[in-house]
């Protein structure tokens, strides 16, 4: 299935106004299985006008939010301007055209979006961007060197 590059186009206060916002608890068990430092920086690809960017940028020192509508780049940068998160940077990009250097990234995040992306392609450049041992904290598994966290023992995928 392919999507139209341009189906966003001119919907960004709409998206903003009328989208479902994610639930607290699943951002909470986010934040609790990426156990960000505060001092990382997150990448929300295909970020809409903020949707996870937003509740998720108190836990990081720098968020990129990226989409490749400009539209909702703009809405986004309205909204870090208002709030004063001068730490929320917003790039006009396609995610499988962002240019951004290796182990950059304490956490990566695509909303509803994934299944309209070149997945394969995301995915590979999104491993690269990760800091070393930001995969394995997200997946469930300590960073080399720490005790596993007391729990289900369940390995759960962010």
């Amino acid at each position: 299935m392919t999507f139209e590059p341009g189906l966003y186009q001119g919907t960004a206060d709409y998206y903003d106004r009328f989208r479902l916002p994610y639930p607290d608890a699943m951002i909470a068990d986010l934040a609790r299985r990426a156990a960000p430092s505060g001092r990382g920086r997150l990448l929300d690809l295909a970020c809409g006008t903020g949707q996870l960017a937003f509740p998720l940028s108190g836990r990081f020192a720098d968020v990129w939010a990226v989409d490749a509508e400009p539209g909702m780049t703009e809405k986004v940068r309205a909204r870090a301007s208002a709030a004063g998160a001068a730490h929320i940077r917003t790039v006009t990009a396609g995610a499988e055209d962002l240019h951004a250097g290796p182990a950059g990234f304490e956490l990566i995040v695509i909303g509803n979006a994934f299944r309209r992306l070149r997945r394969a392609v995301v995915a590979e450049r999104a491993q690269a961007w990760l800091e070393p041992g930001a995969a394995s904290r997200c997946a469930g598994r300590p960073p080399r060197g720490q005790a596993p966290a007391t729990g289900s023992g369940r390995s759960t995928a962010c």
